[in-house]
């Protein structure tokens, strides 16, 4: 029998380790509870080593060409850099410095995973066990309330914030999506339900943009989509007729954090959290604050970490405010192309579905850039085979023995 080569195995146990460890948050998640003392940054230093073993094969140095996401790595870490050096150079400016350069370090290491077949294929995999499990841990934190997360009545699972849950799943939803498009709907069906036990606003929000887009662009008909809501509502009638949902609908609407939940979302312009939901009127006046910023420093910015640096005790929640008030216009634009860099090659389908919600999940998420499972699904997608021509469009086939 014929034994896989090295580079094979290599990319192979790397793309599992990758999606396992920081796709599906178990690094972090085992270190903030205690369970193990090693920080992930280890973890990114051994993965970036075997990601370097890979770069010298000749076939993945072809696969990353052209490499988009590699030259805005690097324009980040340059323009981060300058901007470090004119700042007050504090313990809190620091700390937000070397996390882009991490970020940027990381992106670069995940696509490397990525770029070849095999990496992809085992990735694929990971990542549908990674959304199957989040779905279940979801489940498990509704039932039994700060199990996980750290919101009673909002699931998070091992991602422990229900907003960083939700993004991700939905990320993990469109990756599998274009990955394993014969699954569509299973995966569109796993996602919808994990990320509305998470009761994010973003999450949702961002989750019926992209369901919109797909329907639009029919990457998922709509008479498979009604024919799977009508399965599901016959499911859930049954199970509801024979009393087995009964106690997840009592613990789920008995907490504080859903009743807050619903009386955010139906709330009106004027709504200042009376009912416990106090987070929209700090977020409001954090991006109050971060647009005063821009207004004062509108070419330039007010320099890294000027929305950590301030009297604030909250986060802007939007990474456009963010980058503006301390980039400047420039800000706006490094989102932008960072979109562009981790969507431009995947299929056609599925990329103005995932552009879509990374431009959405930016108005309520002020730590995309800096989500480690978040990138990790980045260099996923930045690593898609290049592909000229017609079948650009089209989901690489996963390979039967990639695992």
């Amino acid at each position: 029998m014929k034994l896989p080569s090295i580079g094979r195995m290599i990319s192979t146990f790397s793309a599992a380790m990758l999606v396992v460890l920081f796709g599906g948050n178990v690094v972090l998640f085992l270190f903030q509870a205690g369970i193990w003392s090693v920080p992930p940054f280890v973890f990114v230093t051994a993965l970036g080593v075997l990601a370097a073993a890979l770069a010298f094969s000749r076939a993945e140095r072809q696969a990353l060409r052209p490499w988009p996401l590699v030259f805005w790595c690097l324009a980040y870490v340059v323009l981060n850099s300058a901007y470090f050096l004119f700042s007050s150079q504090s313990a809190p400016v620091l700390q937000e410095f070397t996390t882009r350069l991490w970020s940027a370090a990381f992106l670069i290491v995940a696509m490397l995973i990525f770029a070849t077949p095999w990496g992809r294929g085992t990735g694929a995999r990971a990542f549908a066990l990674v959304l199957i499990a989040s779905l279940m841990f979801n489940l498990v934190d509704i039932m039994q309330p700060n199990t996980f997360s750290i919101v009673v009545g909002r699931a998070a699972g091992l991602y422990l914030n229900p907003n960083i849950a939700a993004g991700v799943i939905v990320a993990t939803m469109l990756l599998l999506i274009a990955s394993i498009p014969a699954r569509r709907m299973l995966w569109l069906l796993i996602g919808s339900l994990a990320v509305i036990l998470t009761l994010s606003r973003g999450g949702l929000i961002s989750w019926v943009v992209v369901v919109m887009v797909l329907l639009f662009k029919r990457t998922i008909p709509f008479t498979s989509a009604l024919r799977w809501v009508a399965v599901l509502a016959v499911v859930v009638t049954l199970l509801g007729l024979a009393g087995y949902l009964d106690p997840i609908l009592q613990t789920f609407t008995s907490t504080t954090a859903f009743a807050s939940r619903i009386a955010a979302f139906s709330a009106s312009p004027g709504y200042s959290g009376e009912s416990g939901d106090v987070s929209i009127p700090m977020r409001l006046l954090a991006a109050k604050e971060a647009w005063n910023l821009f207004l004062a420093h509108p070419l330039l910015g007010a320099g890294i970490g000027a929305t950590t640096e301030w009297s604030l005790s909250i986060y802007p929640h939007n990474i456009y405010l963010r980058h503006l008030a301390e980039h400047g216009i420039l800000g706006f634009v490094i989102y932008l192309s960072f979109v562009a860099a981790i969507t431009w090659r995947m299929p056609k389908g599925v990329r103005f579905a995932m552009a879509a919600f990374w431009l959405v999940l930016g108005l309520f998420d002020h730590n995309v850039l800096d989500n480690r499972a978040l990138l990790t699904i980045a260099g996923f997608c930045a690593s898609w085979p290049w592909l000229p021509g017609p079948s650009r469009t089209s989901s690489p086939p996963v390979p039967k023995n990639a695992t």
